[in-house]
């Protein structure tokens, strides 16, 4: 589990601001921005990514890459800029692609399927699975998004 406390101990022992690191220990998740001054956060939701894997062992299968927050960032000057990040419970992230002009998103049974270029996998399908309540509006907020 993450322990935000551990990495504030050693900044306030060599008195390098000590007192923000703690303020930040209280409160994980101002660690974890959704805005990084370039763009912003239009839709955010708890979700699980799957790849989908053809050449499996054991024949075509759907891989896990994470559960955590999913958002939707869209640049603030440039309105065709915008991307899916997807970070887990203590931050990493586990996808972080781009919206792209002509994707075509759809929901297939629980989950938005769509292609994208995943760092290291290149063109590959993905399906993001959240609670079937949010899930329409997971759709219809990538299909906002996407460049025209």
């Amino acid at each position: 589990a993450f322990k935000p406390q551990a990495a504030a101990a050693p900044a306030a022992a060599a008195g390098t601001g000590g007192e923000v690191s703690e303020a930040l220990a209280d409160k994980p998740e101002l660690a974890l921005r959704a805005d990084d001054g370039e763009e912003e956060a239009k839709y955010e939701v708890r979700a699980k990514c799957l790849r989908y894997d053809a050449d499996g062992e054991g024949g075509p299968s759907w891989k896990e890459m994470g559960t955590g927050a999913l958002r939707i960032m869209v640049h603030k000057t440039e309105a065709n800029k915008a991307r899916i990040v997807l970070r887990n419970d203590v931050g990493k992230v586990r996808l972080n692609v781009s919206l792209y002009k002509g994707m075509k998103v759809e929901e297939k049974g629980k989950g938005v399927s769509f292609i994208a270029a995943v760092e290291e996998l290149g063109p590959t399908t993905l399906m993001l699975r959240t609670k079937a309540q949010n899930l329409p509006v997971l759709t219809e907020n990538l299909q906002k998004y996407i460049p025209e």
